[in-house]
């Protein structure tokens, strides 16, 4: 019962009935399934299945769901207690109901194609907009006032989705998340499944496309030299990329806005007005959702966003959620690329979770299955598959990153979904004794969350500072 609420969870937090149904919005449904889901897994938590507590991005939560309370305290307004948990809870419950609840391959795989399946319902809506109704009144489509100075040009049509896809770049972002995860579709020798995967590939690529996302640009360039970089090399790679950005450039990806410091200067003098914020409130901040509360605008930087509302405290909790599940990314990664690629599937016994039956063993698999293969079989992946679900997952993560440096995303669905999934895998992965991975993290996660920290005030001061004195 539990995993299906979770479905149902994922897929009304990305439909918005909130705000197609604005009569609904008091009721608030959506939170209200999520608490019925926490529920129906109580018992499933009690049975101790779950990995849950055995997680350090666990803890982490924890932590930052202190913060985000602490930091309401800290100035001494207890009514916003609950307005974090209003906000915020949606998309930690999600966490927790994804860990909890998925507990073999198979389930991981549903909650990959869920998200897909949300992206390409939420997708086909903004597309039907922008070509049936021409992109005029409609919600699905952001009419992008463009200026040259102080002339107005016009107007240009940007598809978006409701709720919290409603900014065009937001949805961008979400697009970009679900391009790795398609490529766990793909299926070595199964050329009508692959053609369908690119053509869909396509479609998601089209789709950000129309939103002329500057940010999705930068980000969907990176990802594409990450992904060339192993394959092709490192000069060829960045070939590739320079022509493709060039060519996006050239096709008007951005919907005639550049990309250059004069254009980002506003947004630079946001990220200035948040400095002044942290500065004001360094440990706690000055309050969750109170950026917003200063000014006009939030804070175009998922970073910026969280050490000025929820100050250096908060500030570590989130940053590590983001340092560690890279690192163990990265871990099984390295660890999937080095194990040798068996010759039969039962070449080499090893203990899984399987949805029903518990741990088994290659043996009592079929040889006929792929071992490429990676969403086809609930009970075992092999090295292949290992290294294909960490790569997909980590270029999701990193396609979320690159894109919330440019974007307030801090305490959005889709983040804690990546991480959920990120533990899972972890767990699912622990229990595969045939691939040899050591955990290598120890502490040096905390040492790597300080840096990173520090690294990305001091990065904002100094981008705030070049354009003042620039």
């Amino acid at each position: 019962m539990g995993f299906w609420i979770t479905i149902a969870y994922i897929i009304l937090t990305y439909l918005s009935p909130d705000s197609l149904v604005p009569s609904l919005a008091p009721y608030r449904p959506v939170l209200i399934l999520g608490i019925c889901g926490l529920l129906a897994s109580a018992f499933t938590l009690v049975s101790g299945k779950s990995p849950l507590l055995r997680a350090r991005q666990t803890y982490l939560m924890f932590g930052l769901i202190l913060a985000v309370f602490v930091s309401e305290i800290a100035h001494l307004w207890v009514g916003g207690v609950l307005f974090a948990a209003d906000v915020f809870f949606p998309s930690a419950i999600l966490y927790f109901l994804v860990v909890i609840n998925v507990n073999n391959w198979q389930r991981l795989r549903v909650i990959v194609v869920t998200v897909v399946v949300s992206a390409f319902i939420l997708l086909g809506q903004s597309l039907w907009a922008y070509y049936h109704y021409n992109g005029f009144e409609s919600a699905f489509v952001f009419q992008q006032p463009l200026h040259s100075g102080e002339t107005f040009l016009g107007f240009v049509p940007r598809i978006r989705s409701v709720g919290a896809l409603s900014d065009p770049n937001d949805f961008a972002q979400f697009l970009l998340v679900t391009v790795p995860l398609l490529g766990l579709l793909w299926r070595p020798g199964k050329l009508r499944r692959n053609l369908i995967v690119v053509v869909l590939t396509a479609l998601v690529l089209f789709g950000t496309f129309l939103t002329h996302s500057r940010g999705g640009l930068v980000a969907f360039i990176i990802l594409l030299l990450v992904l060339l970089r192993r394959r092709v090399g490192h000069i060829s790679s960045a070939v590739i990329t320079g022509g493709t950005f060039m060519a996006a450039l050239a096709l008007n990806f951005t919907g005639n806005r550049t990309i250059s410091i004069d254009a980002g200067m506003d947004r630079l003098g946001i990220w200035s007005d948040g400095l002044a914020l942290f500065k004001q409130s360094p440990l706690f901040g000055v309050g969750f959702g109170q950026f917003t509360g200063t000014g006009a605008h939030t804070a175009h930087n998922s970073f910026l966003l969280c050490f000025s509302e929820l100050g250096l405290f908060g500030f570590f909790f989130w940053t590590g959620l983001l340092v560690v599940t890279v690192l163990e990314l990265n871990d099984y990664l390295k660890a999937a690329r080095q194990e040798p690629h068996p010759a039969h599937a039962a070449s080499s016994p090893q203990r899984l979770f399987n949805s029903r039956e518990g741990p088994t063993n290659l043996a009592s698999i079929s040889h006929e299955s792929s071992p490429s293969d990676c969403l086809a079989s609930s009970a075992r992946l092999d090295s292949a598959g290992f290294c294909r679900w960490a790569q997909a997952l980590r270029l999701s993560f990193l396609a979320f990153i690159i894109t919330g440096w440019f974007l307030s995303r801090t305490y959005v669905t889709t983040l804690y979904i990546l991480i959920a999934m990120a533990v899972v895998f972890k767990a699912l992965a622990d229990g595969q004794s045939g691939l040899r991975i050591r955990d290598q993290i120890g502490r040096n996660w905390l040492r790597i969350t300080l840096i990173v920290m520090l690294c990305a005030i001091c990065l904002i001061y100094l981008s705030v500072r070049a354009r003042i004195f620039g």
